[in-house]
């Protein structure tokens, strides 16, 4: 069969008292921002299609703590939300780190909801190099995520206050608001993605974060 040609017409300027013109009925969200995007998926299980993202493996030195001046890896992971789930084809955004919490580390984490095993004697690098490995086949994982409000404005605050002393300012980490079910509702019974910052007042929208992972049956 011949491929199909699209005609490509520049657009032109028109009168629009030309009855001529061709007219089209569609439906309006009073409510709604066009602006904003669209929101974020729903908070909770989704699953996903992982892969490696486009910031790969990146390092760092540890900046404080009983471990300052240790290196530091993170892996960057790209999800693609699976067919039978209303946010089907979005994209979820996270990095797993090696630095050790409560005996483990978020590398380990995915790796196990990966269906692999990990070893109690084990390194940085050959965690990340077989979370690498799986992730060449763009494995399906359940994800759990959540809506969340930054505020750079806050985050900045909160640093300087961290940095100079005085009157606590801003929120640590920059986030003002988790949760969906926290966000304000829209006219639509839905919950908005946008908000003003309690704090400071500025306008924010939701992001998606990945909370944690399980495996996927």
């Amino acid at each position: 069969m011949a491929d199909e040609v699209v005609d490509k017409v520049a657009p032109k300027q028109v009168d629009l008292n030309d009855l001529s013109l061709v007219d089209e009925a569609i439906t309006i969200n009073p409510e709604a921002d066009a602006f904003a995007g669209p929101p974020p998926p729903d908070d909770g299980e989704h699953r996903v299609k992982l892969s490696l993202g486009k910031a790969g493996v990146t390092t760092g030195k540890i900046g404080r703590g009983e471990n300052k001046g240790k290196d530091w890896y993170q892996i960057d992971l790209l999800g693609k939300i699976q067919p039978g789930d209303p946010f089907e084809g979005r994209f979820t955004f996270n990095r797993a780190g090696t630095m050790v919490f409560n005996g483990t580390c978020e590398v380990a984490g995915v790796l196990k909801a990966l269906g692999e095993t990990v070893s109690a004697r084990t390194s940085a690098l050959e965690l990340l190099r077989a979370l690498k490995a799986k992730l060449d086949g763009e494995p399906e994982v359940i994800q759990k995520l959540q809506w969340t409000a930054f505020c750079m404005d806050c985050n900045e605050a909160y640093e300087d206050f961290k940095k100079h002393g005085g009157k606590p300012r801003g929120a640590k980490g920059g986030i003002v608001l988790r949760g969906q079910n926290r966000f304000p509702q829209n006219g639509g019974g839905k919950r908005n993605h946008q908000l003003e910052c309690p704090n400071c007042g500025s306008l924010l929208t939701a992001r998606s974060e990945v909370v944690s992972y399980k495996q996927a049956v």
